[in-house]
């Protein structure tokens, strides 16, 4: 019997409880059954689809396009709720075997799991699907996650199609609420202009009374749009699990592209780190960062190929904005990080400027083996400052790739850590290891803003260059500005120089972020203090030992304020 092969969209449908109903009422479940048959049938056909049999109560159609197959799907669900039949579906788009009248393939074995793990009354799709019906302006979906189904090699990305049913206003109700709310705001304008023109008439040519008359002013309402973000870490879907370096790089990537869109409120990544294994609800921890909106998302990385899901979530109003899945070549991965990044500025309706588009658009490489072994380096470094095995990763790096800014930045962040508060390495050799690899990080890309921030560390702490660690800062703020991952570091800044308020300003804007990190707090409990107030300082040094008991600047300054106001 020949064979055809070629792109369709399978669509699988099954009756809930039939086979119970089948044991109780077999007249019903007969009556249902060809009730059911004759919708499908009658909306394949309107969608130009084929009917190409029942699988038990079960139905199987094929569709040219995605887009037919979905819409179908919705009309299937609409005509059987009103039937009273609970139906749910499953629909995959891939290459399929046709022979004969039937179909068969691997398309069809993951369709058909896409309909077992479906809700009652509910559709499920395949991520291949999504790809053709997501700018459908008719067609709403919800990002349902990845899943591992029997018989099918790789985890399935999966959305629902929403419809009326799931609380979605179709697209002519949606028009005609939005012609009503014209309607109603140009019966408002009218009317206020009228009372506007009146008032006039009435202020010109009456006369003036002695007494004074306060006027009535209608001020406009402004809405102003709720910008703040916090990206969680991405979770791991290699095969083996070993690629945690690699998700936890892009989390931070990501971030690194929103800290340079200026209408943006973000996260630190710190803060964000602190729920990698959380069990609670979105809504829960968006409230804890103090955001609105939050990102997650999941990294699969195999080979040279990697696919990165990420929604963009409303956790105030418990809703999807954006959802995207990216299945690309690993050369792909700068473009996915910027496109994110892009997508997430368009959905809150922040402005991009032009210089922060470049620096989006940037790569770091062109080496993508360099690229992976400076993710392992920087993971490591951050997991233990002490461990000077990174080092080699770093030299391996640049070998590779001479001019890869970051890696010589981050080298220099290592040195600077065992002359400082993890080691006890001269000022002078410090300088010698830490400074060459920091100015020519800068010189490769002096738009890095993280060496800029190393940079104000040395004038700082080492060189006692006041106005050429504010430079720097200033620097870091033009390249990032809403920069928040060293605000700790800025503050201290502040107090050093004797601009204590001006610390106190930035923990004020900042009080979620302290609030997460005991480095930070303990920064902003000594703007307290020099500002006159020992017992808030203290309550601040309490939060950051909650934090970190055993260690951190929650201690060491909470020790300094009791000698200081005479509490030994």
């Amino acid at each position: 019997m020949p064979e055809d092969r070629r792109l369709a969209a399978i669509m699988f449908t099954d009756i809930v409880g039939y086979t119970r109903l089948m044991g109780t009422d077999e007249e019903k479940a007969v009556d249902m059954l060809s009730r059911n048959r004759f919708i499908h049938q009658s909306c394949i056909e309107k969608f130009n689809g084929i009917f190409i049999k029942e699988i038990g109560d079960g139905i199987l159609a094929s569709f040219s396009l995605a887009s037919e197959a979905v819409r179908c799907a919705i009309e299937i669900q609409k005509e059987c709720k009103d039937q009273e039949i609970p139906l749910k579906i499953g629909i995959h788009e891939g290459e399929m075997i046709f022979s004969g009248s039937d179909v068969i393939g691997d398309g069809v074995n993951i369709a058909s799991r896409l309909q077992e793990d479906a809700q009652e009354c509910c559709i499920n799709i395949s991520a291949s699907v999504y790809r053709d019906i997501k700018n459908k302006a008719d067609i709403n979906t919800k990002l349902i996650g990845e899943k591992s189904f029997k018989n099918v090699d790789e985890q399935i990305i999966i959305y629902r199609v929403l419809f009326k049913e799931d609380g979605t206003m179709n697209q002519s109700r949606k028009d005609e609420k939005v012609r009503k709310q014209r309607s109603k705001f140009l019966y408002y304008a009218l009317s206020g202009l009228v009372v506007i023109i009146l008032a006039v008439l009435i202020w010109q040519f009456l006369p003036i009374q002695e007494q004074e008359i306060t006027p009535i002013v209608e001020e406009s309402e402004i809405v102003e749009i709720d910008r703040s973000i916090a990206v969680l870490p991405f979770h791991d879907m290699s095969p083996n699990k070993n690629q945690e370096y690699f998700s936890d790089g892009m989390m931070t990537e990501i971030l690194m592209h929103l800290y340079k869109i200026g209408d943006l409120e973000v996260t630190s990544r710190t803060s964000s780190m602190r729920y990698k294994e959380t069990d609670k609800g979105i809504k829960d921890l968006a409230k804890e960062l103090g955001v609105r909106h939050v990102l997650e998302g999941s990294v699969r990385k195999e080979g040279d190929r990697v696919r990165i899901t990420v929604q963009l979530i409303d956790a105030a109003a418990d809703k999807y904005i954006w959802a995207e899945s990216y299945d690309e070549e690993l050369k792909s991965v700068f473009a996915i990080q910027g496109d994110i990044a892009q997508q997430i500025a368009k959905a809150l309706k922040a402005e991009i400027s032009p210089e922060a588009e470049e620096s989006i658009n940037s790569i770091p490489t062109e080496n993508m083996e360099a690229y992976n072994i400076y993710l392992q380096a920087y993971s490591e470094l951050l997991q233990n400052l002490k461990n000077e095995s990174v080092l080699e990763l770093y030299d391996q790096v640049i070998s590779l790739d001479p001019n890869f800014a970051r890696a010589y930045a981050d080298m220099g962040f290592y040195w600077l850590t065992r002359g400082g508060f993890l080691g006890n390495l001269e000022p002078e050799k410090l300088l010698k290891k830490a400074l060459p690899l920091i100015r020519r990080a800068l010189e490769i890309d002096n738009n890095l803003a993280i060496a800029h921030v190393y940079l104000s560390f040395i004038n700082l702490w080492y060189q006692w260059d006041f106005e050429g660690a504010e430079n720097e800062w200033i620097e870091v703020f033009r390249i990032n500005p809403s920069f928040k991952e060293y605000m700790g570091s800025y503050t201290d800044f502040l107090n050093a120089t004797g601009r204590f308020q001006e610390a106190l300003e930035i923990a004020d804007n900042v009080t979620k972020d302290a609030l997460l990190s005991d480095y930070f707090t303990s920064s902003i409990g000594l703007s307290y203090y020099f500002t006159g107030n020992a017992d808030k300082a203290i309550q601040f040094y309490k939060t950051a030992i909650q934090f970190n008991p055993i260690g951190g600047g929650g201690l060491s300054n909470a020790g300094r304020v009791y000698i200081y106001t005479g509490k030994y």
